[in-house]
């Protein structure tokens, strides 16, 4: 399984953040499937997580539905699912309040199918999404 990790913010106000995030989804349905951890740095897997109130955790789910929707065949629910792991103090097994990494799952896409953005198929290959 491929672990992506990734030092977003949140509301995802970037179109270029958008993109990447549907690519590495893509790539990871037409491959053997990957969790992305939104909040963990990809140097030295700093974990900084995001401060979400309920309503936030509502909009990101929103915000990753509204990304599948974009894609081509239809991705269904169970293949690509978005949880909330509360983050840790540091030195502490004490939890940040209303910190969070998000973890979206994605599993391996349908077989015999091929996955579609709106522009482009992506793949996993060498760590990286490739066209």
């Amino acid at each position: 399984m491929t672990l992506e990790y990734k030092d977003y913010t949140y509301p995802f106000r970037s179109e270029d953040l958008k993109r990447k995030l549907k690519a590495t989804i893509c790539a990871f349905l037409n491959t053997l499937g990957g969790r992305i951890l939104i909040g963990v740095s990809n140097v030295g897997l700093l974990v900084k997580g995001l401060f979400l109130d309920i309503n936030d955790q509502d909009s990101l789910i929103r915000d990753i539905d509204a990304l599948l929707k974009e894609f081509h065949p239809k991705v269904e629910p169970e293949e690509v699912q978005t949880v909330f792991v509360p983050v840790k103090k540091k030195d502490s097994d004490e939890f940040k309040r209303g910190f969070y990494v998000v973890k979206i799952i994605v599993k391996k896409g349908k077989p015999n199918e091929l996955y579609f953005t709106q522009r482009d198929c992506y793949k996993r290959r060498n760590g990286k999404n490739e066209v």
